[in-house]
């Protein structure tokens, strides 16, 4: 017998158990996507400048790292956090 938990892709929830870095979550389209990943199950990670406003209305699935694309050792770094951390 198969049990459905949370960590198991459902099909309304497809996307549980993954996790995508996304960029530009702050932004009108960005922000659509995101909130779409996310109601889908995902495990988001934002890079950005600023957090997206709907980090707050899944904050256990949301994850923002402020970093400013054009400043490459920043770049690297919070890559290497993401990689550490998720």
């Amino acid at each position: 017998m198969n049990v459905q938990t949370q960590s198991q892709p459902t099909m309304e929830k497809p996307l549980v158990g993954k996790t995508i870095i996304f960029s530009g979550a702050s932004g009108h389209l960005g922000g659509g996507m995101y909130r779409h990943l996310l109601a889908c199950g995902a495990n988001m990670i934002n890079l950005g400048r600023r957090a997206p406003e709907v980090a707050a209305e899944y904050a256990e699935n949301s994850h923002h790292i402020s970093v400013d694309f054009y400043d490459t050792p920043a770049l690297i770094s919070a890559l290497e956090k993401v990689s550490e951390e998720f």
